[in-house]
């Protein structure tokens, strides 16, 4: 099973509207891009595809750089201009380099992912360690999300049940176990 963010599928049937769905858009808090890949894990996916997560900025032809023109062709058709129409960066991970032979930039969505994966990494080693004991403990549900499309809005309270995850964990090491 794998897990696949874009901003609206063609042909999906949704249980609640797609604005309350986590995504990968640039106007979508990074808690979203997080949170995703903890609902990931929790659902045991065995990994997530993103769209336009590997854009191939070399063969835009415009300088992406360059503002916009929201009054043209790139507003009234969003598939010409990556940053127009109501998709905003939709999946990009990596941005143009600035100069000729410079690398390409990270973006926040990229770094955000980061941090989820070493979260994701963390849990698995402690299922894997202590295995059915770790599930009470480890379990997003129901403070950091309860559905696919339901989910704490407030970043603390991911950080606050990763900090209680890396607490038990200290505790138990501490006690050899």
């Amino acid at each position: 099973v794998w897990q696949y963010y874009c901003h609206m599928p063609i042909g999906c049937q949704l249980r609640a509207p797609i604005y309350r769905a986590p995504n990968m858009e640039v106007d979508h808090t990074a808690l979203e891009h997080r949170v995703a890949l903890w609902m990931s894990n929790y659902y045991k996916a065995n990994g997530i595809f993103i769209w336009a997560g590997n854009f191939e900025w070399s063969n835009r032809g415009a300088d992406v750089w360059k503002s916009p023109d929201f009054s043209g062709d790139a507003y009234r058709n969003a598939a010409t201009h990556p940053y127009g129409g109501v998709h905003h960066g939709n999946g990009f991970l990596v941005y143009p380099p600035r100069t000729e032979g410079s690398p390409v930039l990270p973006s926040l969505r990229l770094k955000v992912l980061r941090d989820g994966m070493e979260d994701i990494a963390i849990l698995n080693a402690i299922q894997k360690k202590y295995g059915k004991d770790a599930e009470a403990w480890i379990n997003p549900v129901p403070e950091v999300f309860q559905h696919p499309q339901y989910f704490d809005a407030l970043p603390e309270t991911l950080l606050n049940k990763r900090t209680a995850i890396l607490k038990k964990l200290r505790e138990l090491t501490k006690n050899g176990k």
